[in-house]
């Protein structure tokens, strides 16, 4: 018979894992190990406690025991607690949802690429940043790439490239090239009531917050 080996067990730990002076200081979060409950389905259960209070936070039912399902549990326990239950300083000891308002304007399913009005000569963004003129390739950005710009002539020389309501370059048609100008955005545009800065990457978030050139 083989002997049999003797099992360390550590003695009960009767206090929290991590200092906690406070509420939300520190959350203990835990896999409780599975059961099967009486008609065989097995539970994986998760819980999150407040280490200062013993307040149970969460105890929820992992679909699967892994950290990705971890991490949707929490994520959602965290963003109810944060939101409408951990008081704010900054806020007069409020919680975030009592002084957050849903905005009005409503965001689309699906934002159409930019329009030109008459005189603007568009051009196509090829895959690789470039655009076709006067017979030449001419690389601009590959950000707006499979997106219409448009350009207006300033004089015999020099064509401001917009994207939408940005002002992204000027294009030397002596030497086909183009100079990144500080851009400039149409007054009251929805680029200029963000405020965005005056560099190229401003292209980058406004297609970001318009949806533009995503799926």
């Amino acid at each position: 018979m083989r002997r049999r080996k003797r099992r360390r067990h550590a003695a009960p730990w009767s206090e929290p894992f991590a200092a906690a002076e406070s509420p939300n200081d520190v959350w203990a979060i835990d896999l409780k190990g599975w059961f099967r409950t009486g008609d065989g389905t097995r539970i994986d259960p998760l819980t999150a406690q407040d280490a200062a209070t013993c307040y149970l936070l969460v105890c929820d039912e992992l679909q699967r025991p892994n950290r990705r399902e971890a991490h949707r549990v929490l994520e959602r326990t965290f963003r109810q607690t944060y939101n409408t239950e951990r008081p704010h300083e900054a806020l007069g000891q409020q919680p975030p949802a009592s002084q957050y308002h849903p905005s009005a304007r409503s965001y689309p399913r699906r934002v159409t690429a930019p329009e030109y009005g008459v005189g603007v000569t568009v051009r196509q963004v090829r895959t690789n940043g470039q655009i076709k003129w006067k017979g030449d390739r001419i690389y601009l950005s590959e950000a707006p790439r499979g997106k219409p710009v448009g350009l207006v002539p300033q004089d015999d020389r020099s064509w401001t490239i917009w994207f939408g309501p940005l002002s992204i370059g000027l294009l030397d048609d002596h030497n086909r090239s183009v100079l990144h100008t500080p851009t400039k955005v149409v007054p009251m545009s929805l680029v200029a009531q963000r405020g965005l800065f005056p560099t190229l990457g401003a292209l980058y978030f406004f297609m970001l917050m318009t949806g533009v050139g995503t799926t």
